[in-house]
């Protein structure tokens, strides 16, 4: 399994688990910057362990720092 999913492939490993969340809720939460994400070119990349965490615990606070530096 992928560690950073796009919204359409969250919304499908979700489908799989069970996981009752639609496609549509998941991008809000990503714009509302409830559950945080990654962009990379037009595509936004979801931390599946994070998306875990909030699915199972909202009010939890997230310590998500990117890795990624910035190429000079």
């Amino acid at each position: 399994m992928k560690m950073l999913n796009s919204i359409n492939e969250t919304y499908n490993l979700c489908k799989e688990q069970n996981i009752g969340i639609s496609r549509r809720h998941i991008t809000q939460l990503v714009k509302d910057g409830e559950i945080p994400s990654l962009l990379s070119g037009r595509k936004c990349l979801i931390n599946w362990a994070i998306f875990l965490e909030y699915i199972h615990d909202p009010k939890k606070e997230t310590n998500f720092e990117p890795k990624i530096r910035r190429i000079s």
